[in-house]
């Protein structure tokens, strides 16, 4: 009696939207728990569908991973992971195996004994296209009557569903994600959802396409700019200097490593990214040429003004013995974002934020009214924050 649930995502009108089927969990309660072993469940499920169902329900007996896009294939396995273990150290409860090298039976007496110091235990074969083919006959009957205290994931490098006249059997009784290589036209799509989903971020489609044009189609490093957006553009839109600043890579155009190491009070490196945006980067002779020098010094005058508000916002609340969930409900942030905040935060008392607030007012004056270089201006407010009272003598030039 095969049950088939498939998973699909698609785009419409230029969104990503995602149906996701839950019923799997519920025929599994009664499949296991009411009927006899052998009934046939076969799941697919794309990689974003899976990613909405692993958080519901226990996890299931056996996982397969098929696909070639090892973004997807690492995420997949973390979901599992954690679905399995939480956030705790799995100790010995976790065993991978390499398919090239390692018995069937090995696999299946790892799954039918018991864990030691935890409630559940993850068996992982990796490159598991030749095991699954050469011992087809006995994954399956193990997936028939699998063990209550075990999830076996066999992560392929092709995705079975492809194959299914060879495949079929074991595909008949396992959780199938599919990790296959995103299409290029899709990758804004993905990118759209991603920073929605792992980062709270609404990025609009012409800044993750754009994104994409300056970052290129791995995944990884894709996502590596998301995480890098987020604290720079939390509570505000994102432009598209943001994206150039974050997505370039290197220190020259990022803005962010300027102000995280204002926050940091790490005086030589932000002299240094300073150095490299007027060199090199933003300002200097790698300029994109639809840029605007003016609005670009107010973008990144605007982005330290920003790091020392949200220091001082962060430490006066702090003060008030609220805790970090707290904090972040307050300032309309993810916590991860305002744990950071918070560690800059205390490097700095709040008469030396004061004082910071004072050199951005003389900086904004100079940078309107004095023929100074804003490069110097940028220079000294930079050492005047980040030093403290060591820094008495960069003042920042009269206007008049």
């Amino acid at each position: 009696m095969p049950i088939i649930l498939s998973m699909r995502t698609y785009v419409n009108h230029n969104t990503l939207r995602v149906q996701t089927l839950h019923i799997y969990y519920i025929f599994r309660f009664l499949v296991w728990t009411f009927f006899k072993p052998g009934v046939t469940i076969q799941i697919e499920m794309k990689f974003i569908d899976f990613l909405k169902a692993v958080a519901k329900g226990p996890p299931a007996p056996v996982y397969i991973i098929g696909g070639r896009e090892v973004f997807f294939r690492r995420e997949s396995l973390s979901r599992i992971r954690k679905k399995v273990f939480g956030d705790g150290d799995p100790g010995t409860a976790f065993m991978e195996f390499s398919g090239d090298r390692v018995e069937a039976r090995d696999v299946l007496d790892e799954l039918r004994t018991r864990p030691l110091g935890a409630a559940h235990k993850l068996v992982l074969v990796e490159n598991a296209d030749k095991f699954v083919l050469s011992n087809i006959e006995r994954l399956v009957k193990y997936a028939a009557n699998p063990a209550d205290t075990a999830t076996l994931v066999l992560e392929m490098l092709d995705n079975p569903a492809s194959s299914k006249k060879k495949f079929g059997p074991i595909l008949g009784h396992a959780v199938l994600v599919e990790t296959d290589m995103l299409e290029d036209k899709r990758l804004a799509n993905w990118l759209v959802w991603r920073a929605q989903d792992s980062y709270g971020m609404k990025l609009p489609q012409m800044l993750a396409s754009r994104l994409i044009s300056v970052t290129g189609s791995e995944l990884q490093r894709l996502d590596a700019a998301l995480g890098k957006l987020a604290p720079v553009c939390a509570g505000r839109t994102q432009t598209a200097a943001d994206v150039d600043s974050i997505a370039a890579g290197g220190s020259g155009q990022n803005v962010f490593a300027l102000t995280e190491a204002v926050g940091n009070r790490d005086t030589t490196k932000a002299l240094s990214v300073l150095d490299d945006i007027f060199s090199d980067g933003l300002l200097g002779r790698n300029r994109p040429r639809e840029h605007n020098v003016d609005s670009i010094v107010w973008q990144l005058f605007a982005m330290i003004q920003r790091e020392m508000k949200l220091l001082w916002q962060a430490k006066r609340l702090a003060a008030r013995k609220m805790q970090p969930g707290a904090i972040a409900a307050a300032m309309n942030m993810k916590q991860w974002i305002v744990g950071r905040i918070l560690n800059r935060a205390e490097r700095y008392s709040e008469p030396e934020l004061d004082a910071a607030f004072d050199a951005l007012l003389e900086a904004e004056l100079a940078l309107k009214r004095s023929s100074q270089p804003r490069r110097l201006v940028f220079e000294m407010l930079v050492c005047r924050i980040t030093l403290g009272q060591k820094a008495k003598k960069y003042q920042v030039p009269s206007t008049r």
